[in-house]
C-alpha cells in the first residue's frame, strides 16, 4: 500500500471523525486509515509495550525509512524547516506503553488516542507546548525530525 507523505501538517482534528480507530502512529503520519496501528506493523516487525527501548527506537527509524523519510534524531525543539515534520516518542518508564505526538504546523504538538479526535492537550487539558512538560509523566522521550527522500 501506497502512502502520500505529507509533511507540516495542520492542526486539522475533524478530519480524523471518520477514523476514530485510528491512534497516535497512523496519526503522526497523516496516514488515514480507521485501524489501529503499533510501530512497526508496515514492515511485520510489530512493537508492543515489551519491546525494548533500542529495537522500539530501530523499528520506527526502520519503517519510516521504508515508508519514505529520513530520519535523524533532533533534540532540538525549535522551529522546523519547510518540508520537515518532528515527531516525539514517549514512552511510559514502569509499564513500557508508547504514544507518538507530532509537531503542527502552528509549533504546538498534537496526538491520537483510539476512538477520540486528536487533541492538542494532555490529560490534565494543558496545551502541549513542549512533549516533556506534558502531564503524562514520568515518561521517557525522544524526537525526531523526518523529511521526504530523495528520489533516486
Amino acid at each position: 500500500m501506497k502512502h502520500t507523505i505529507k509533511l507540516r501538517t495542520k492542526y486539522e482534528p475533524s478530519k480524523w471523525k471518520i477514523f476514530r480507530k485510528a491512534g497516535c502512529y497512523p496519526y503522526i503520519l497523516n496516514i488515514f486509515e480507521d485501524r489501529f496501528m503499533f510501530i512497526g506493523n508496515f514492515i511485520g516487525e510489530m512493537c508492543t509495550s515489551s519491546t525494548p527501548d533500542e529495537e522500539l527506537i530501530k523499528v520506527l527509524c526502520q519503517e519510516l525509512d521504508y515508508l519514505g523519510y529520513s530520519v535523524t534524531e533532533d533534540d532540538s525543539l525549535g522551529p522546523i524547516n519547510k518540508g520537515e515534520r518532528r515527531i516525539y516518542l514517549q514512552r511510559e518508564i514502569h509499564t513500557g506503553y508508547y504514544h507518538l505526538l507530532r509537531q503542527d504546523a502552528n509549533g504546538l504538538w498534537s496526538h491520537k488516542y483510539p476512538g477520540e479526535l486528536p487533541t492538542q492537550r494532555d490529560s490534565l487539558g494543558q496545551i502541549i507546548r513542549v512533549p516533556e512538560d506534558s502531564a503524562e509523566n514520568p515518561f521517557d522521550g525522544w524526537c525526531f525530525r523526518l523529511s521526504k527522500k530523495l528520489a533516486k
